[in-house]
């Protein structure tokens, strides 16, 4: 799959079950230790903040934000504004790609699509499109009012381990009172 977002769509097409099977963007793969991934940099204020926040009902609770300067701003042909990644619980939960214009977004499409298949979930007019695996969820999202195009790359285990874990902590804040 990495040969796919190097190369672009000179590539067979893929299907949807080649994104469970990656599993992941690039070199890494969804829900691998965030300790391990060479180059990562967390975003010091963010995990300085998270770390002392207990607020059971931040959506943001124990997500921390990394970029790895080494990253190539590329995929396919189009040129990428920043690569993240989100951990948590030290586990990669998610990679979010950011580019910008409406022809740099086709490339960036073109190439997703040429690795998954045409996204089964897909609206054409408000160009939002969407992957649903049993691993991960893909979706592909451009504001035409900021003409800013957002890839976010989501583990599923990692987002149920997630929304498990909050709502122990909301049952557990309840249970305070």
């Amino acid at each position: 799959m990495l040969a796919l977002f190097a190369l672009g769509p000179a590539l067979a097409a893929g299907s949807l079950k080649d994104l469970d099977k990656h599993n992941g963007f690039r070199d890494l793969a969804l829900t691998q230790k965030c300790s391990e991934i060479e180059g990562l940099k967390a975003n010091a204020g963010a995990a300085k903040a998270q770390a002392a926040h207990t607020d059971p009902e931040a959506p943001w609770l124990g997500l921390v934000h990394h970029t790895r300067p080494t990253d190539e701003l590329r995929v396919g042909r189009a040129a990428l504004l920043d690569i993240g990644y989100t951990c948590y619980a030290d586990q990669l939960h998610s990679v979010r790609l950011l580019a910008v214009g409406k022809d740099n977004g086709d490339l960036l499409l073109a190439t997703l699509e040429e690795a998954f298949g045409r996204a089964p979930v897909a609206d054409d007019e408000a160009r939002r499109y969407r992957w649903a695996g049993k691993k991960v969820v893909l979706t592909f999202e451009h504001d035409a009012a900021t003409d800013f195009v957002a890839v976010t790359f989501q583990s599923v285990p990692m987002r149920t381990a997630k929304d498990q874990n909050d709502e122990t902590l909301r049952k557990s804040a309840v249970q305070d009172l």
